[in-house]
């Protein structure tokens, strides 16, 4: 449990508040290192929560274990507190414009603070207090042990062992991917005359492709509602056939990997609207060779992102040491009381 721990420590925030505010019934432990917070059994309850719907309920984790996580979140959070570390609004402000963004890019439309609630797992307010206690957390880190804060090194060599690793055992290959374009029109929330309009407005579209008057692309430049490619004359980019289907309906990815090369579908109706899609490239599953760019269109290679994820896996284990040697320096000074020993 101990290394998935700080991994969910991360990813969540320290559910306290004041006594006043609490019944004394449903306190189960108190913290103070500069202040004194109450963990109340809801906040375990709530977290706990969380965590199993963010793993699919795949973590075996006890109530336990979740009130020690939150002790120890709260601590981190004081001894940050207590060296006069602040996180202002406009960090979480930019945060959270970097999360939307990559939620637009996900979405193949512009996403929105209910998007960025569903996709994280908790409302706004706690994504925000989430955010804030990660970056004390994180600066406190960097504070008390900056070597734990130094990317470590990979070399190719090690990259390319552990890329012979992942191919031999299987479990790096590239899927099957179309390169898409498409006209689109936005269907959400409209009446029933509204929508009828918008459907001849894409079989406007589709009619002048499919005659020659309008190229795919001039048509989506003219009618498509998609700002994120139209301007782009509808491109989308690279869709994997194991990730198209988090994107699309089911049955519009079969659609689009049976198509040939320059295939456009028929209209297609999503539950965000209409759609007509064009496979401007097309390419097989396979097995990648070490310098195969994952994206034809990007630079990075499948050896690039070997490295980059040895990288993360190696940084996340020297900053979970520093954590847990924090956490036991401030156990160490600060008073816990514990009300509620069996959470389970």
């Amino acid at each position: 449990m101990k290394k998935y721990f700080f991994t969910l420590l991360m990813a969540g925030a320290a559910l306290t508040g004041a006594f006043s505010a609490d019944r004394i019934d449903n306190i189960v432990a108190t913290v103070e290192l500069i202040r004194r917070e109450p963990i109340t059994r809801a906040s375990v309850d709530d977290r706990y929560d969380e965590i199993m719907k963010a793993s699919n309920n795949s973590v075996s984790v006890t109530k336990q274990e979740v009130l020690d996580q939150l002790i120890d979140v709260a601590l981190l959070v004081q001894g940050a507190d207590r060296d006069g570390i602040r996180v202002n609004d406009s960090s979480f402000n930019n945060f959270k414009k970097q999360k939307l963004a990559e939620l637009s890019t996900l979405l193949k439309r512009t996403a929105t603070d209910k998007d960025l609630e569903t996709y994280g797992g908790m409302s706004l307010d706690r994504i925000k207090e989430a955010y804030t206690n990660q970056e004390k957390i994180k600066q406190y880190v960097a504070k008390k042990r900056p070597k734990a804060m130094i990317p470590p090194e990979i070399t190719d060599a090690e990259a390319r062992t552990e890329f012979r690793k992942q191919v031999n055992a299987g479990t790096l290959n590239l899927p099957a991917r179309v390169r898409v374009s498409q006209i689109y029109i936005d269907t959400t929330g409209l009446a029933a005359a509204d929508k009828k309009n918008a459907r001849k407005v894409i079989d406007e579209a589709g009619a002048k492709v499919a005659s020659g008057k309008m190229s795919f692309e001039e048509a989506a430049r003219t009618y498509s509602e998609d700002r994120g490619s139209k301007y782009n004359g509808g491109a989308m980019g690279w869709l994997l056939y194991n990730e198209a289907f988090q994107l699309m309906d089911a049955k519009v990815v079969e659609t689009l990997f049976a198509l040939p090369v320059g295939g456009v579908t028929p209209v297609q109706e999503t539950g965000r609207g209409y759609h007509i899609f064009k496979v401007t490239a097309k390419e097989e599953a396979g097995i990648p060779n070490y310098d195969d760019k994952i994206d034809p269109e990007q630079p990075v290679t499948f050896g690039d992102s070997i490295k980059e994820r040895m990288q993360a896996i190696k940084m996340y284990e020297q900053y979970n040491t520093a954590l847990q040697e924090l956490s036991k320096e401030l156990r160490d000074e600060a008073e816990i009381k514990y009300f509620q020993k069996d959470l389970n």
